[in-house]
C-alpha cells in the first residue's frame, strides 16, 4: 500500500528473487570480479548485502561515493609516503650534517660508518679500543686533532701534548669528567673514576689518605709476608712452565683483602679462593661483558635506553652486602682497639662523620661547629653532600676492581720482558741487593750479604731501588695500566691557538697507548729500555707524553700504592729465581679485543730456576774448571744454560753419555730416558764427551730439523774418509746365496761379522758417533781394513763382470744395475769434462735424466759405489730381520692377533686372485699365492741455526738427536705405549697419529730409501710363516726383551727362542 503521495520503490533488475546470505555474498563478489573492481568496492558491496539483511529494507545507493573512497584511499597512501620521505629526509640531513661537522670545521676525521659511526671494529670485538685510537693516531701523524663517531656522535682524539694537558689539567673545568652517566641504583658504577662534581671531591679528599708515605710505610711488612707467599707458590713449580699471570692475580686478591678489606684471603695457597674466583668473575672477560661495557663506554645513549649495566645485580648485591657488613662489625668492634690502617677505615671515617654531617644539618648547628672548630680532611664538604653506604660499597668495589686486574698484568709484563732480556733481569737483581745493603747501613746494621731474607725488603731498601724503578717505569710505558683517558666537554670550549670548538656533550679522547709508542717521544718505542727513565734521560720526556697512571686532577688515587705492592713481588721473586722464557712463552703478546684496556689473549708461561741451585750448579762448574784445568770446559759446561735450555748435567769426563761409552745401556735406551725426563720441554741438551748436542722432543722442530730446514741439517755429522771406504754396503748384487740352507754360507758368515757385537766394535762405534775428534786423532775404523777390502774387491769385480756382459743379454733389475749405470755416466761425464763438451752432451743426450746434469761437478769413483752396495747389504742384512723377528715375538704372546694377520693374509690372497681373474676360493698357501698384489691387499699386517718459535740458536757442527724410539713410547702421541695393538695403524686410527711423532725409517729428504724393500721382504716372510705355522711362545721364550749395549741401535742380547707349529702336513715342527 502507498502512503503520503510516495511512489514505490523500484524494483532491482539483480537478485529479485529472495535468496540466501551466501547465494548474495558471491554473486556480489563475482558480479564485482567480473567488472574488474577492487577488492576496496567488493568490501563495501558485502557491507550494503549485510546492512540490507539488517533493515529489511533497500540500502541507500552509494554508487556515487565511490569516487569519493577511491579519492581517500590514495590520499592514505600518498600522506603514508610523506611521512616516510620525510623522516628519510630528516635521517639524511642529520647524518650530512654529522658527517660534515669535522670537515666544517677543518679537522682531519676518520670517514664513519652508517651504523656504528668510526667504531665498527671495536664493537665487533676485532681489535682493543686502545689498539684501535692507537692506530688512528698513526694515520694522522702531522695532525694536532683527529675527528671520529662513537655511532652518530662527534668525538675527538688528542694529539698534541699541550692540547692533552689543556683538557686533562689546565681547562679542567670544562672537562671534569668522564662523561659516564650514573645511575645510582646500580652501586657498582656510583665510584670515584666515574661521579663527578661534590661528591666526587668529597670522596677524593677524604681517600687520599690511603696512599700517604706514613701508611705505605705500615703495609710493607703485610706486603712482604704475601710476597714471600708467592715465592713459595713459585718454588712449587720451580724449573716448570708457570702461568706467570695466575700467580699475580693471587699475590694481588691478597695484598688486596689484607690491605683493603683487612681480610686474609690465602688466594695463592688456595686454589679454590672463593674472592679470587670473584676477581675472575668481575675482571673476566665474555662476550656479554664485553657488550655491555662497550655499549656503556661508546653508544651510552642506547645503554640508557635498555638499562644495561656493566656487571650483573647479583654480584654488585654481594659486594656491597659485604663491605655494610664489614663496616657494621667494624663498628660495634671499634671499642675494642685501637683502628686499623686500611681502606675499610678510612670508609668507616667517612661514614661516621656523614652521620654526624646529618645529625648537624637537623639541629642547625653546622654554622657554629665551623666557626669553632677547624674542618680537616673535607669535613666543611660535608654538609653539602649525601655518601650513603651504597656509595661507600662502590669505593671498594673499583679499589678491587683496580688492585685485582692492573697491578698483576704489569708484574706480568715486566717479568716476561726481564725473561727474555737476561742482562737486564742481571742489572735488575744487582739493584735490589744494592738497595737492601744501602738500607742496612743506613739503619747502622751489616751492609754484607745478597739482601736475600724475608726482612730484607723494608720500605727504605724499596726506595734504594732505582733501577727496578726504571724497569717499572718501561713497562708501563709499554703497557699502560689504562691505554686512554676520556672527557666529556660539559660547555662551548675552543682549543688553544686553535680554530676548533667543541659543543658541550663531545667526548675527547687522549690515547695514552699510542703516545707511549710515538717514535717522536721514545725512539724505538717498541725496544724494552729502562734507561730511558734514569736520572740522565728522564729529564728529556716531554710532559703529557707518559701518563701510565693519567694526569691532572683525576690521575689514579692508587698510583703510589700499586707501585710498591708491583716492586715488592719483583724484588723478592727476582732474589729467589732466575727468570726465564720456555717453549710456550708467547713470542709476541695478544690482546684482547673483548677486554677494557690491554688484557692478554692468552696466558704467559715462564720458568721460575731457584737462584740457590743455579749458585750450586756455577760452584761445580767451577770446581769441573780447577779439575779439568782447561779454561773452555767451562764454557762448554755452561752452553745449554745460557740458551734456556733444559739439559741433563753432565759428568766430568764422559759428558752426558757416561752410561753408554761405559756400555751400560743402549743409546737409543739413554735417549728416550732422556726424553722421559724432560716431559715438558721442547728441547733437551746433553754433551757428547765436551760437545753440546741437542736432542729434539717437539714433532714440530723434528719436521724442522729433518724436512723444513734441511739446508741447515744437511747430514749426520760424520767425517767420511773416501778412500779406506769406511762406511760401504748393499742389497742386492745378483747372487743366488741360499744361507738357508748351507749353515756355512760366506755372505751369512760376512753379515754376522760385520754387524757382530764385541767390545772392540763397540768402543770404535761408541767413540766415531760420540766423540768423533778422539775418533778422528787416532784414526779410529768402524770396520777392519781387510773387511772393506774385501767387500770393495767384491763390488767392482761383479760391476767389471756386468760391464763385460752387458752385450750378451738385457740389463738386470737390481741395486748393482744402478750403480753399473752410475759409473758408466761418470766416465762419459769426464770424457766431455776433459772435451770442454759437457753442456753440448747434456743437451743432445736423450738418455740422460735430471740428474745427470750435474754430473761434471763431481767425481764419484769405484770406492764410493762400493760404499752403496755395502750399506744396503749392512742395512738390509739386520734391520729387517730383527723387525721380523720382533713381530713374531709379539704376535707369539698374542695368539688372537697372529688369528686376525693370518686372517687377513688367506683374505688378501683370495682379493688379488678375484682381481686378477681366477678363483678366490681356498686359503692361500701355495707358494705361487703371496703375490706382489695380494702383499698390498694384506691391511693388517701393514698396521705398525733458530729453531722456530724459540730463541734457542745452534752453533755450527751441533749435533740434534730424534729419539724415534722415545717418541714412539711416549703415551702423549701412543697410548698404553707398550702395549702391542695393531688397530693404532687402522684406517680409522692412522689419521689421528700426529705428523712426526711416528718415523721407523727416519724423515725428510734423508729418509731410508730401501724402506719399501725393507717392508716387502718382511712382509712376504711373515705372510709366508704365518700361513705354515702357529707360532707358540716355549720356556726358553724371554719374557721380556733386553738389547745389547754394545751395539748401536735396539739389538738382542739373548736369542728368541720359539716354537713353530705346523697349519699344514707339507710344514715341519720348528723350534
Amino acid at each position: 500500500m502507498v502512503t503520503g503521495g510516495q511512489s514505490p520503490p523500484t524494483p532491482r533488475t539483480r537478485n529479485t528473487r529472495s535468496i540466501t546470505r551466501g547465494v548474495r555474498l558471491r554473486s556480489c563478489g563475482e558480479s564485482h570480479r567480473k567488472s574488474g573492481e577492487s577488492t576496496f568496492e567488493r568490501g563495501a558491496c558485502l557491507r550494503e548485502d549485510l546492512l540490507r539483511k539488517q533493515l529489511g529494507a533497500r540500502p541507500p545507493d552509494l554508487s556515487g561515493a565511490r569516487p569519493v573512497l577511491k579519492m581517500l584511499q590514495v590520499l592514505a597512501v600518498l600522506f603514508v609516503l610523506w611521512v616516510l620521505a620525510a623522516l628519510l629526509t630528516a635521517v639524511a640531513r642529520r647524518s650530512a650534517a654529522t658527517r660534515r661537522h669535522w670537515l666544517d670545521q677543518g679537522v682531519a676525521h676518520e670517514p664513519p660508518h652508517l651504523l656504528f659511526g668510526s667504531l665498527c671494529d671495536v664493537l665487533l670485538f676485532r681489535i682493543t679500543m686502545d689498539e684501535w685510537l692507537r692506530a688512528l693516531y698513526e694515520r694522522f701523524p702531522g695532525e694536532r686533532l683527529v675527528g671520529f663517531w662513537q655511532m652518530r656522535s662527534p668525538a675527538l682524539l688528542v694529539r698534541d701534548p699541550a692540547l692533552a694537558r689543556a683538557v686533562l689539567m689546565g681547562d679542567f673545568a670544562s672537562f671534569p669528567g668522564r662523561g659516564v652517566k650514573v645511575d645510582e641504583s646500580d652501586p657498582s658504577v656510583v665510584h670515584l673514576i666515574n661521579i663527578q662534581g661534590p661528591r666526587w671531591r668529597c670522596l677524593r679528599t677524604r681517600l687520599s689518605p690511603f696512599t700517604s708515605s706514613g701508611r705505605l710505610r705500615a703495609m710493607v711488612p703485610t706486603l712482604r709476608r704475601v710476597a714471600s707467599h708467592a715465592s713459595r707458590h713459585i718454588s712449587a713449580t720451580a724449573e716448570r712452565p708457570t702461568d706467570t699471570g695466575e700467580v699475580m692475580t693471587r699475590y694481588t686478591t691478597d695484598v688486596i683483602g689484607t690491605c683493603v678489606y683487612g681480610l686474609q684471603l690465602a688466594a695463592l695457597g688456595d686454589p679454590a679462593s672463593r674472592f679470587h674466583a670473584l676477581g675472575r668473575r668481575v675482571t673476566g672477560i665474555s662476550v656479554g661483558m664485553a657488550l655491555r661495557r662497550a655499549l656503556r663506554l661508546l653508544a651510552p645513549r642506547v645503554a640508557r635506553l635498555f638499562s644495561v649495566r656493566q656487571f650483573p645485580p647479583q654480584l654488585t648485591a654481594f659486594f656491597c652486602g659485604a663491605v655494610v657488613a664489614e663496616l657494621d662489625r667494624r663498628e660495634r668492634e671499634e671499642r675494642d682497639g685501637p683502628p686499623r690502617a686500611d681502606f675499610m677505615q678510612l670508609l668507616l671515617e667517612i661514614r661516621k662523620d656523614m652521620r654526624k654531617a646529618k645529625v648537624a644539618r637537623k639541629e642547625g648547628e653546622i654554622q657554629d661547629d665551623a666557626k669553632s672548630k677547624k674542618p680537616k680532611n673535607g669535613d666543611f664538604m660535608i654538609q653539602d653532600v649525601d655518601i650513603p653506604d651504597s656509595i661507600l660499597a662502590a669505593q671498594a668495589f673499583v679499589f678491587f676492581l683496580a688492585g685485582f686486574d692492573s697491578p698483576s698484568s704489569t708484574a706480568t709484563f715486566c717479568l716476561y720482558e726481564l725473561a727474555k732480556r737476561p742482562d737486564l733481569q742481571r742489572k735488575a737483581r744487582d739493584d735490589i741487593r744494592r738497595g737492601v745493603r744501602a738500607a742496612r747501613e743506613a739503619a747502622g746494621g751489616d751492609g754484607d750479604g745478597d739482601g736475600g731474607g724475608d726482612d730484607d725488603l723494608t720500605y727504605d731498601a724499596l726506595q734504594e731501588m732505582t733501577y727496578i724503578d726504571m724497569v717499572m717505569a718501561e713497562t708501563l710505558r709499554m703497557y699502560p695500566v689504562t691505554g686512554q683517558l676520556f672527557r666529556e666537554c660539559t660547555k662551548k670550549y675552543r682549543f688553544p691557538d686553535s680554530d676548533v670548538e667543541l659543543q658541550a656533550g663531545t667526548m675527547v679522547f687522549v690515547s695514552i697507548f699510542a703516545m707511549h709508542h710515538d717514535p717522536l717521544y721514545f725512539p724505538e718505542p717498541e725496544l724494552f729500555r729502562p734507561e730511558r727513565f734514569s736520572p740522565g734521560e728522564k729529564g728529556l720526556i716531554k710532559p703529557y707524553t707518559y701518563m701510565p697512571f693519567g694526569a691532572g686532577p683525576r690521575f689514579c688515587i692508587g698510583e703510589r700504592f700499586a707501585l710498591l705492592q708491583m716492586k715488592m713481588v719483583l724484588a723478592r721473586i727476582l732474589l729467589d729465581f732466575e727468570v726465564q722464557t720456555c717453549a710456550e712463552t708467547p713470542r709476541a703478546l695478544q690482546f684482547d679485543p673483548r677486554a677494557f684496556g690491554l688484557r692478554l689473549s692468552q696466558p704467559v708461561w715462564l720458568r721460575f730456576m731457584l737462584r740457590l741451585q743455579l749458585v750450586l750448579f756455577a760452584l761445580w762448574a767451577l770446581a769441573a774448571l780447577l779439575t779439568w784445568v782447561l779454561r773452555r770446559t767451562g764454557a762448554t759446561l755452561r752452553h745449554w744454560r745460557e740458551r734456556g735450555v733444559a739439559h741433563e748435567a753432565p759428568s766430568l769426563l764422559f759428558g752426558s753419555v757416561g752410561d753408554v761409552l761405559l756400555f751400560r745401556t743402549t743409546m737409543d735406551e739413554w735417549l728416550r730416558a732422556l726424553y722421559e725426563r724432560f716431559p715438558d720441554e721442547r728441547l733437551v741438551g746433553f754433551w757428547r764427551m765436551r760437545s753440546p748436542a741437542l736432542l729434539v722432543r717437539d714433532p714440530a722442530l723434528a719436521r724442522a730439523v729433518l724436512a723444513g730446514d734441511v739446508a741447515s741439517f744437511p747430514g749426520r755429522g760424520i767425517k767420511v774418509d773416501e778412500y779406506t771406504t769406511d762406511v760401504i754396503g748393499t742389497c742386492v748384487y745378483g747372487l743366488q746365496l741360499a744361507a738357508l740352507g748351507d749353515p756355512a754360507s760366506r755372505f751369512h758368515a760376512l753379515g754376522r761379522r760385520v754387524t757382530g757385537i764385541s767390545v772392540g766394535m763397540a768402543l770404535r762405534r761408541a767413540l766415531r758417533l760420540l766423540a768423533p775428534r778422539v775418533a778422528r786423532l787416532f784414526s779410529v775404523r768402524q770396520f777392519p781394513p781387510q773387511l772393506t777390502a774385501f767387500f770393495c774387491g767384491a763390488v767392482v769385480a761383479e760391476l767389471d763382470r756386468r760391464e763385460r756382459e752387458e752385450r750378451d743379454g738385457p740389463p738386470r733389475a737390481d741395486f748393482m744395475q744402478l750403480l753399473l749405470e752410475i759409473r758408466k755416466d761418470m766416465r762419459n761425464a769426464k770424457i766431455a769434462r776433459e772435451q770442454d763438451d759437457v753442456r753440448k752432451q747434456v743437451t743432445k743426450s736423450k738418455n740422460l735424466n735430471k740428474s745427470d746434469i750435474i754430473l761434471q761437478d763431481i767425481d764419484i769413483s769405484d770406492a764410493t759405489l762400493a760404499a752403496q752396495a755395502f750399506v744396503f747389504f749392512l742395512a738390509g742384512f739386520d734391520s729387517p730381520s730383527s723387525t721380523a723377528t720382533f713381530c713374531l715375538y709379539e704376535l707369539a704372546k698374542r695368539p688372537d692377533l697372529q688369528r686376525k694377520a693370518r686372517d687377513d693374509i688367506r683374505r688378501g690372497v683370495r682379493a688379488a686372485r678375484e682381481a686378477a681373474g681366477g678363483d678366490g676360493d681356498g686359503d692361500g698357501g701355495g707358494d705361487d699365492d703371496l703375490t706382489y698384489d695380494a702383499l698390498q691387499e694384506m691391511t693388517y699386517i701393514d698396521m705398525k741455526y733458530r729453531f722456530p718459535d724459540s730463541d734457542v740458536e745452534l752453533q755450527a757442527g751441533t749435533m740434534v738427536f730424534v729419539s724415534i724410539f722415545a717418541m714412539h713410547h711416549d703415551p702423549l702421541y701412543f697410548p698404553e705405549p707398550e702395549l702391542f695393538r695393531p688397530e693404532r695403524f687402522s684406517p680409522a686410527e692412522k689419521g689421528l697419529i700426529k705428523p712426526y711423532t711416528y718415523m721407523p725409517f727416519g724423515a725428510g729428504p734423508r729418509f731410508c730409501i730401501g724402506e719399501r724393500f725393507a717392508l716387502l721382504q718382511m712382509k712376504m716372510v711373515l705372510a709366508r710363516i704365518l700361513l705354515d705355522f702357529e707360532v707358540q711362545t716355549c720356556a726358553e721364550t724371554p719374557r721380556a726383551l733386553q738389547f745389547d749395549p754394545r751395539a748401536f741401535g735396539l739389538r738382542l742380547s739373548q736369542p728368541v727362542w720359539l716354537r713353530f707349529v705346523p697349519l699344514r702336513p707339507s710344514a715341519h715342527c720348528a723350534t
